[in-house]
């Protein structure tokens, strides 16, 4: 399933990932950039027990997302190396 982010973005513009002021993800992984994920970062002055959960899931997934995109890219310098 993909999302979008609507933030303000003007920083990542030279990476061509926004349209319509919005940049489609899925989960927390740009499509366009497979190496960006963008991780919402939350008003902590309201404490809904959703909101925390929700913040929790995301970061948690966002982890596993990165971990295994770095176990590829070490899989793939040790079989360089082996090659």
């Amino acid at each position: 399933m993909a999302y979008c982010f609507q933030v303000n973005l003007k920083h990542l513009s030279h990476l061509e990932i926004v349209e319509n002021h919005k940049t489609k993800t899925q989960h927390t992984k740009v499509l366009k950039e497979p190496s960006l994920w963008l991780v919402e970062s939350r008003n902590w002055t309201d404490f809904t027990s959703a909101t925390i959960y929700i913040s929790w899931e995301d970061s948690q997934k966002t982890v596993e997302e990165i971990t295994i995109e770095l176990n590829s890219i070490k899989n793939n310098i040790i079989n360089k190396d082996l090659a």
